[in-house]
């Protein structure tokens, strides 16, 4: 007897359903699941959502609680957060203690002048300690000064931007929601589907793009923060728009080969800071479909530090861009470009 359709993997199209997939991240405070096959569960899991998850989603979380915004994610970790001049090693942590620093190593150096002398930097921590207590023995070292410095949230420094991971992460959610709202559909989503099952994080999947243009309309469906997971079908078009903390934005091509002409449109909000979920059918929006424009790759960081502010941060400018690179190069701000990263120092707008 053959098992029906709804039985498929929604990702896959091949294997029988025989686990749950959050539809939002569970680690960013995702509840609803959609069913699916355990190999592509799992491999989603352990390749790019675990990485958007250490790489952007704990980061950004820590660095908004860092700022006052009381967000609801309690046990996030972010392993690398500051690597000071002095060469110690600090992770963030968010757990029901509240939001902390970890030192991770210490750093032991002789002194050029005296190699009897040791020169010791630990962190003023109960991991620091515990790794200085050894050099603290009266009675094989004699301790000769001591000092301490504090560590500045404000020197941290974050590179991310439009990666693979990400993209991966909003397709998967929006091929998700095409599960709920168009099930029919799935079966000639054949090339977002298989960008999905490679899950290459070398690879830009070319369903998906880096939508830095203004979508007024759906912003006012969300409030500030909010990631969301919007997917509507016009006529013969599903195509999908993907928000993380309502600012860092994803168009997704699903397709423009429906197998039934249709209008309708499902969104779905998760609030990071009451931990609110919910999923609305509504009217489309009709937004769209991704060109290449002029944009400003300082806008979502502008957005993300207002929508920051409206919730409770107490600096104005949370994260600072210094510079946009694609591809490692500085990128003229007034050509159409894919955003890759922010570091470094931001280029003037020429001329040109």
């Amino acid at each position: 007897m053959s098992e029906s359709a709804a039985n498929f993997c929604p990702y896959c199209n091949e294997r029988l359903c025989g686990s749950d997939d959050h539809i939002f991240l569970e680690a960013i405070g995702g509840k609803r699941t959609v069913r699916a096959c355990k190999p592509c569960n799992d491999l989603f899991g352990h390749s790019f959502e675990a990485s958007a998850v250490a790489k952007f989603f704990y980061p950004l979380l820590l660095q908004l609680r860092m700022a006052g915004v009381p967000v609801a994610e309690s046990e996030a970790q972010w392993k690398r957060a500051h690597v000071g001049d002095d060469g110690v090693i600090y992770k963030a942590l968010l757990d029901g203690a509240g939001y902390r620093l970890q030192s991770s190593n210490i750093v032991v150096n002789r002194d050029d002048e005296n190699p009897k002398v040791l020169n010791l930097v630990a962190g003023d921590d109960a991991v620091g300690r515990r790794q200085l207590k050894p050099f603290l023995d009266p009675s094989r070292f004699r301790l000769l000064s001591m000092e301490r410095r504090l560590v500045d949230p404000r020197e941290f420094k974050l590179d991310w931007g439009f990666n693979p991971d990400l993209k991966l992460t909003a397709l998967k959610m929006a091929v998700a929601i095409v599960s709920i709202a168009l099930p029919v559909e799935l079966p000639g989503l054949a090339q977002p589907r298989g960008e999905l099952t490679r899950a290459d994080l070398r690879v830009h999947p070319v369903s998906v793009a880096a939508d830095l243009r203004d979508h007024s309309a759906l912003d006012a469906m969300r409030g500030d923060l909010c990631h969301v997971a919007y997917v509507e079908q016009l006529g013969g078009l599903i195509h999908a728009f993907v928000q993380f903390f309502g600012s860092i934005q994803f168009w997704v091509s699903l397709t423009h080969r429906a197998s039934v002409s249709r209008s309708c449109a499902l969104l779905a909000k998760l609030d990071p800071v009451t931990g609110e979920e919910s999923f609305l059918e509504m009217i489309p929006l009709q937004l769209p479909p991704f060109r290449d424009a002029w944009v400003d790759a300082r806008a979502p960081i502008r957005k993300l530090n207002a929508s920051a502010v409206k919730r409770g941060s107490k600096v104005a400018e949370m994260i600072k861009i210094n510079e946009v690179r694609v591809d490692g190069v500085p990128v003229n701000l007034r050509k159409p470009y894919w955003v890759t990263s922010w570091t470094g120092d931001v280029p003037k707008k020429t001329s040109s």
